[in-house]
């Protein structure tokens, strides 16, 4: 059986070693920050989607990693335990301006945008029906807020 830094550093040569991916699926890996950082570095101007649930070593850092540099990124799937409060606040700042900003970057190229209601923290700039407003009109298309079920 292969050890978690053996998988992690084969990983980061292939991420070296690739300078044109569009998509790349991650999932259920040992990814850990300093091999997402090599993968935006090596291919920020091409990638389109990033599938990478379950992956546990990547911390808030990484994704900012992500956010910061991949501009043409279309789908980044991830698990909703990365989005913890330090990540939230992050993108939540002047530089990373909160969903709406994200959404106002990115509204037109977003297939499908999909958030739970419960994370959705009005502020000075927006309460939630101004929220669901400007979303629709960056969207394009009809959307609302996942609703967390009830068990």
């Amino acid at each position: 059986m292969v050890s978690e830094a053996h998988f992690v550093s084969a990983l980061t040569v292939v991420f070296v070693n690739s300078k044109s991916l569009s998509s790349i699926k991650i999932d259920d890996t040992p990814v850990d920050d300093p091999s997402l950082k090599v993968l935006v570095a090596n291919n920020s101007d091409t990638l389109k989607l990033l599938k990478m649930s379950s992956c546990p070593h990547v911390s808030p850092a990484g994704i900012l990693c992500v956010a910061d540099q991949c501009h043409g990124l279309r789908e980044l799937a991830l698990n909703y335990h990365l989005l913890n409060d330090e990540l939230l606040l992050a993108l939540s700042s002047e530089k990373h301006s909160g969903f709406v900003e994200f959404v106002k970057m990115c509204g037109g190229r977003l297939m499908q945008l999909s958030i739970m209601e419960e994370v959705l923290i009005p502020d000075n700039g927006y309460n939630m029906e101004q929220i669901h407003s400007e979303v629709l009109k960056h969207l394009g298309h009809l959307w609302l807020p996942d609703i967390m079920p009830t068990w």
